[in-house]
């Protein structure tokens, strides 16, 4: 599944998690080529818009997890990629849904920063390497799964790339 956030609608609404294939009911794309073909149409189609809210792509990622992983013996993992300007505009319910998912369910979260940002430290607290996070409840999250990495460190060498954003899977 292939979701986008932040985007004006045709309808002129704007939505914070919608299929980046046009297609809700099934929102999947077949490998790279089709999450690229996904993007180039929605930006024909769907204009950029704010404010950035990621918690609605994190639950909507935490329900499909949900949904297949309700048989006891699957064997399943999964990794969110988000990729962002490094703004974000609802952090506590956002880092509530992160705990959740990290103390419940098989996820990792690779956020990659782009853009000339020059303030990525909402990304980088997300990322949790140096306090675990804490929900509004006092809820410690018993693993780190967000993996952040500012895309300009890497941009000149692709595996280095790989090497940072799968680095705490």
């Amino acid at each position: 599944p292939v979701y986008g956030y932040g985007g004006r609608m045709p309808d002129g609404t704007v939505s914070h998690c919608f299929a980046l294939n046009g297609n809700p009911s099934n929102p999947e794309v077949p490998g790279v080529q089709g999450i690229l073909d996904a993007y180039h149409m929605a930006i024909q189609n769907i204009g950029l818009s704010g404010p950035t809210y990621f918690e609605p792509v994190i639950s909507q990622t935490a329900e499909i997890i949900r949904i297949n992983t309700a048989d006891p013996g699957s064997m399943h993992y999964y990794i969110l990629l988000i990729i962002t300007d490094g703004a974000i505009n609802d952090m506590a319910p956002t880092i509530d849904k992160i705990v959740e998912c990290a103390n419940n369910l098989p996820l990792s979260i690779v956020i990659v920063g782009v853009g000339n940002s020059p303030d990525f430290s909402s990304m980088e607290f997300l990322d949790g390497d140096d306090v675990r996070l804490t929900d509004r409840s006092g809820v410690v999250a018993t693993r780190d799964i967000v993996q952040f990495v500012p895309f300009n460190k890497v941009a000149a060498c692709p595996d280095r790339l790989a090497q940072e954003t799968l680095a705490e899977i």
